[in-house]
């Protein structure tokens, strides 16, 4: 994965860059009215001694990327099918087993955005050549 980055924020020891992030469709929601583009923050370690306002490119290794992105969504996913379970089996009840889901679901991304919170070293960044 290869994206455009602006760094809107760096000290010496850390960078903000701005991603411009495309929706699933292809990013011309003008045309179809749909769910619009977002724009992602990635905080780096700032090695290259970046300054506010540069152009950077932003790579991460496509597997890695897909990787995690799977695995993040199986565990959020198999967490909340246990919560499921386990809330119904407990009380025989339709209502504890979705206040188990829910629960389970804010204990999984918790755990997954401390998992995955180290993960900046997979992300590479170098300067734009300008010319």
């Amino acid at each position: 994965m290869l994206k455009s980055g602006y760094v809107i924020d760096a000290n010496d020891k850390t960078a903000k860059i701005r991603i411009h992030r495309e929706s699933s469709c292809g990013g011309d929601c003008g045309r179809c009215g749909g769910c619009g583009t977002d724009e992602l923050i990635v905080e780096v370690e700032n090695t290259m001694k970046l300054q506010k306002g540069e152009t950077v490119n932003v790579k991460m290794n496509n597997k890695k990327f897909i990787l995690s992105a799977a695995l993040g969504y199986g565990i959020l996913t198999a967490v909340m099918v246990l919560g499921g379970i386990l809330g119904y089996e407990a009380f025989n009840s339709e209502t504890a087993s979705i206040l188990f889901t829910a629960g389970f679901l804010v204990i999984s991304l918790i755990v997954i955005r401390y998992s995955f919170k180290n993960k900046k070293s997979d992300i590479k960044i170098e300067r734009r050549q300008t010319r």
